[in-house]
């Protein structure tokens, strides 16, 4: 099976040809960093190739391909509708010129989702791949895209209640619920180090910068605003508090990146920070009534690239944003969980917290989690105080664990460089396809 793959964020499948499956693979790629690396074949399109287009020759579907830069605030070139129909016809000849069976994309630049459409309109099959469910173990694989624009998403089965989990689900399930967490007995500033790598080193970040400074889609964040909030942070960080100093019950709200693309393409708010504001007004509005605390944790990865402003708001505390998530969520003071549509809201369900999503989210399905009508503060607060006496199924929650398991989960780690089964496993997958 010839099998192209589109480079992006992550080089896991790059190193498939190593093991001399009976798959070729074929890479292409929108950015220029790729160039000068050992993945062959590797195929560039150059976006500005876009000027052999006609003014009047636009692709109809640009808005959506590029829908992550334009709701985020970036440059609205004027040239993307003919961009997009580059990429259209560029995809098209280079899936009839290497006879392409299958395409495995992300589903967050244009180019990728660009191609993932033309598959889709050539008859060509497509797998859509970005981080799993359950983390750091999955990867998540669907046909149609992420999340929810995922054909699991929209189609999945009403009889979700009555499914019968695989014994490949049952075995992966207890060792990833028994599985300890490896940040427990480092301090604060070693788990951040942990969590970052290198990529937020500033030199390796201004590398990176320079490098991608042709991409048309790079979402550039100002440089004042990436060092306003390093600073803020080196000045602030000892108002973050620790697990210790939570001593009431309280309701979690762990944060998503900022830029998240699952924000962008399954919520209705933007900039995010209209959720936090919102999310606080809502606990303001009925701190005194229940008489709990609201923790706030900042996401690890954003820590760098925005700075959220903290009111004196009694009752909410910002954690330290290095405290894992799981630690937070196992704390028998955790009363239930607060999210947009982030990850952290299906590891709340898989430990019985009850769960509060503001936006399309693949969990937000049958009856697993409240979510409000309309997004104000008086829905939002009515909701929090009735979350704190909602119980969690067990039972319900580990049939669509399963489920989404069976479905759109393999075992994996898109940082990583993957094992030989791992290769033979996903490659079995791809022929179910």
């Amino acid at each position: 099976m010839n099998v192209a793959v589109i480079l992006n964020y992550f080089k896991y499948f790059t190193h498939y040809p190593k093991y001399n499956t009976r798959n070729n693979y074929f890479f292409v790629t929108f950015k220029k960093r790729y160039l000068n690396t050992d993945f062959t074949p590797l195929y560039f399109c150059d976006w500005k190739d876009y000027r052999k287009i006609t003014i009047t020759n636009g692709s109809e579907k640009w808005e959506d391909y590029f829908k992550l830069m334009l709701r985020l605030g970036q440059d609205q070139i004027p040239i993307l509708a003919r961009v997009a129909k580059l990429y259209e016809n560029y995809f098209e000849a280079f899936f009839e010129k290497n006879k392409i069976d299958l395409l495995i994309s992300g589903g967050t630049s244009g180019f990728e989702r660009c191609g993932l459409a033309t598959a889709k309109k050539v008859g060509i099959k497509s797998l859509c791949v970005w981080e799993g469910f359950f983390r750091p173990n999955t990867i998540s694989i669907d046909k149609d895209g992420m999340n929810a624009e995922s054909y699991f998403y929209k189609n999945a089965s009403k009889g979700i209640t009555d499914y019968k989990p695989s014994d490949l689900f049952k075995d992966f399930f207890s060792s990833y619920m028994g599985s300890s967490n490896s940040y427990e007995n480092l301090n604060a500033n070693a788990m951040l180090r942990k969590i970052h790598g290198d990529r937020f080193k500033i030199l390796k970040q201004v590398k990176n910068r320079f490098e991608d400074r042709h991409d048309l889609e790079r979402i550039r964040l100002p440089f004042y605003q990436h060092f306003g909030a390093r600073l803020n942070y080196y000045l602030n960080s000892h108002n973050y508090k620790s697990m210790e100093q939570i001593s009431k019950p309280f309701i979690f709200f762990p944060l998503q990146t900022h830029t998240d693309s699952n924000i962008v393409f399954n919520g209705t708010l933007l900039p995010y920070r209209k959720y936090v504001d919102l999310v606080i007004d809502s606990f303001k509005r009925i701190s005194k009534r229940i008489d709990i605390s609201f923790v706030i944790k900042e996401h690890p990865h954003d820590l760098f690239r925005t700075n959220y402003p903290k009111p004196n708001v009694e009752g909410v505390y910002w954690l330290h944003p290095a405290i894992p998530v799981t630690k937070i969520l196992s704390s028998m003071n955790c009363l239930g969980t607060i999210v947009v549509n982030s990850t952290a809201g299906f590891e709340s369900l898989l430990m019985n917290k009850p769960v509060l999503a503001l936006a399309n989210a693949v969990y937000d399905k049958y009856g697993l989690v409240l979510k409000p009508e309309i997004l104000s503060v008086e829905n939002v607060s009515d909701l929090l105080e009735k979350l704190i006496n909602i119980k969690v199924d067990p039972e319900k929650v580990y049939s669509f664990a399963a489920y989404l398991f069976d479905e759109m989960q393999i075992e994996g780690n898109l940082d990583s460089i993957p094992e030989l089964n791992e290769v033979l496993n996903f490659e079995k997958r791809m022929m179910k396809i």
